[in-house]
C-alpha cells in the first residue's frame, strides 16, 4: 500500500483516502480491531488514536459512500438508510456494507433482486477456496445475512431462501444448544421463566439504579413484556425504528398523531396501542420488513396485565409502552439464562416460536394462527415449524381420514375359489 497520507486526516479528501484504506483492509484483516491496528501502523500512531479518529468523525462515512456505485441501487440505498437507525456500531454497519458490496462485485454486479441459492453457494465456495478460517467464513455469512434480513420481502421475496443457504436448517447452534426456535412449554413459561425473570430484573436494577425508578417498576415491565411476546410472537424491536415489542408507543388521543419515525418506505407512525377509557381499542404493530399487524388476540388476563402496566407506569400519549432500551432488556435476558437452566439457549426470540407452538398444539389451523398475532408474515415462513410441532395431531387426523374412507369404500368383490 502506498498512499501519501501519513498524517491525521483533516480535509474531505484525506478522509476519503482514510476510509478507502480501511475498506481495502477488510479482506486481509476481517476483525475490526485488527483493521484499526493495521491502520495505526500505517499512520504511525497508536491503535486507540485511530479509534478516536473514527469516533470523532462518524459522519464522514456518508461522505465516503456518497458516490458508491452499489449504493446507487435505489432499494439498496433505502436498506442502508434503515441500517443507520439500528442500534449497532458504525464499524458493524461499515463491515456489512463492505462485505455485501464485495459479494455483489464477485457475482459480476448482478442485481441482488436476481440473486439465487446457487449464487450463495458460489460465494461460500469462493471463501473456502481462499483458505479462510471457518470462523471468518461464519462471520462473512453473518454479514450477508444482515443484508438479507433487512431488505424488504416485496423487493427480494427469495431472501429467506438465500439466508437459509447461509444458515442451514435455521436452527443455529451455540455451545451445543439449539437457539432461536426452541419453544417453551406452558410449564417452562409459567413455572420457570416468569419467576426467574422477576429475579433477574431485580438483580439487574441493583447494578443500574441510575437508569430506572425502582426494581418493582422494572420487574412489572419485564413480566408484562414476556407475556405480551409469548401470546403475540413479536420480535424484540426497538423504539428508534418504531418496530415490534420495544417499538410500541401509547396512543391516548387518536386525533393527535404520534411523532413519526423513518422507515425504508418513508415516514411512518410506527407501532402503537390505542388506549382509551381504560380499554385497549386497537393494536398497530410495525414488524420486520415493515409488515403491519392490526389484530392481536390476547387471553383476558394478559390484556388486563398490559392495561395494569399502562396505569401503573402512568404512561401518557406518545410514551413507549415498554420504556426500556433494547441493550438493557437483552442484558436481563442474559442474566435469566443460568437461573432458568433450560436445555437450550434462551433468547427473547424463543417466545416468538412459543406463541406459534402453543397454537399448533391447540389445533388452530396455520392460516388462522398467523393471522391472529404479529411476527409471521407468510405461511411459508411458519409452516416448517408449525407442521413439526403439530405432527402428532396431524397423524391422528390422517388416521381418522383413513378410517372414514375405509368405512365408506365398497368391499372388494369376493373371488370364488
Amino acid at each position: 500500500m502506498s498512499l501519501d497520507i501519513h498524517k491525521k486526516p483533516r480535509t474531505e479528501e484525506d478522509w476519503n483516502k482514510f476510509w478507502d484504506l480501511y475498506s481495502r483492509l477488510t479482506t486481509e484483516y476481517p476483525g475490526t480491531t485488527e483493521r484499526q491496528d493495521a491502520l495505526a501502523r500505517f499512520y504511525g500512531v497508536a491503535g486507540r488514536t485511530v479509534r478516536r479518529w473514527m469516533e470523532a468523525h462518524p459522519l464522514e462515512v456518508k461522505v465516503y459512500h456518497k458516490a458508491d456505485e452499489f449504493l446507487q441501487i435505489p432499494f439498496v440505498k433505502k436498506w442502508w438508510e434503515e441500517l443507520q437507525l439500528e442500534e449497532i456500531t458504525d464499524d458493524r454497519k461499515r463491515d456489512v456494507l463492505s462485505h455485501v458490496r464485495k459479494s455483489w462485485k464477485f457475482l459480476e454486479r448482478k442485481d441482488p433482486r436476481l440473486w439465487t441459492t446457487r449464487d450463495m453457494k458460489a460465494l461460500i465456495k469462493s471463501w473456502r477456496g481462499m483458505g479462510l478460517k471457518e470462523a471468518t467464513i461464519q462471520k462473512y455469512k453473518s454479514l450477508l445475512r444482515k443484508f438479507l434480513d433487512g431488505v424488504s420481502r416485496t423487493i427480494m421475496p427469495q431472501a429467506f431462501d438465500l439466508a437459509k443457504v447461509l444458515a442451514p436448517g435455521k436452527m443455529a447452534k451455540r455451545g451445543g444448544a439449539e437457539v432461536y426456535h426452541e419453544p417453551l412449554t406452558i410449564e417452562q413459561f409459567f413455572d420457570v421463566l416468569v419467576p426467574n425473570m422477576s429475579k433477574a430484573s431485580r438483580q439487574y436494577v441493583e447494578k443500574r439504579l441510575d437508569r430506572f425508578p425502582t426494581a418493582e417498576y422494572v420487574d412489572e415491565m419485564t413480566n408484562t413484556i414476556i407475556h405480551f411476546a409469548a401470546f403475540s410472537g413479536a420480535r424484540t424491536g426497538n423504539l428508534k425504528t418504531g418496530k415490534d415489542t420495544l417499538g410500541i408507543r401509547v396512543l391516548r388521543r387518536p386525533d393527535e398523531p404520534l411523532v413519526a419515525v423513518m422507515t425504508p418506505k418513508g415516514i411512518k407512525t410506527g407501532s402503537y396501542v390505542l388506549y382509551m377509557n381504560g380499554e385497549i381499542q386497537k393494536w398497530d404493530i410495525l414488524g420486520k420488513w415493515n409488515a403491519s399487524w392490526r389484530r392481536i388476540l390476547f387471553p383476558g388476563f394478559v390484556e388486563k396485565k398490559i392495561i395494569d402496566w399502562i396505569e401503573h407506569a402512568h404512561l401518557g400519549h406518545g410514551d413507549p409502552l415498554f420504556p426500556i432500551a433494547a441493550r438493557d432488556y437483552r442484558a436481563i435476558i442474559k442474566m435469566v439464562r443460568p437461573l432458568c437452566n433450560f436445555p437450550f439457549m434462551y433468547y427473547h426470540h424463543n417466545l416468538r416460536s412459543t406463541s406459534l407452538c402453543w397454537r399448533a398444539n391447540s389445533g388452530i389451523p396455520l392460516e388462522i394462527a398467523i393471522d391472529i398475532g404479529v411476527g409471521w408474515l407468510t405461511i411459508e415462513t411458519a409452516k416448517e415449524f408449525y407442521l413439526k410441532w403439530g405432527k402428532r395431531r396431524h397423524e391422528d387426523e390422517i388416521k381418522k381420514l383413513f378410517s372414514l374412507i375405509e368405512a365408506k369404500a365398497p368391499l372388494p368383490p369376493r373371488v370364488e375359489g
